[in-house]
């Protein structure tokens, strides 16, 4: 399973959405600039960006100790109302349940991406992916 695939279904499972999960997984990749590849590092970007808090809070995800929660707007803050309201449209849910959502998967997936302060490589994401959906869908 691929960081992308991994995203969208956690997203679906928290949603409750009845979606097909290609349209969540587009609509995911667009929200967050990811592209076909999803890049997390890309992704981890948008939020070290910023300074104060919410790169703070990055740090707290990347690093191996306990996590620091992301508020709906602070993701919206990094992210910007328009794209979130285009998501929440495409899945056919509220604004402020896409927020909600969003701002609770993103930090669980750079969590579990990374180590020691740093996302992991490519190879080690990818072989982590498998027991993390495990994690996530047997819970």
């Amino acid at each position: 399973m691929d960081l992308k695939s991994l995203a969208t279904q956690m997203l679906m499972q928290r949603l409750s959405v009845s979606n097909n999960a290609r349209n969540a997984e587009s609509a995911l990749g667009e929200l967050l600039d990811a592209g076909k590849d999803f890049d997390l590092e890309n992704i981890a970007g948008q939020f070290s960006s910023l300074s104060g808090g919410t790169a703070d809070k990055l740090q707290s995800w990347l690093g191996d100790g306990d996590n620091d929660a992301l508020t709906p707007d602070e993701f919206e803050h990094v992210i910007g109302s328009g794209k979130i309201n285009d998501f929440a449209r495409r899945l056919g849910i509220g604004t402020e349940e896409a927020k909600g959502a969003l701002a609770d998967v993103v930090p669980q997936l750079i969590d579990k991406a990374s180590s020691g302060g740093s996302l992991l490589g490519s190879d080690k994401v990818s072989g982590m992916l498998g027991g993390l959906a495990s994690k996530v869908f047997n819970n």
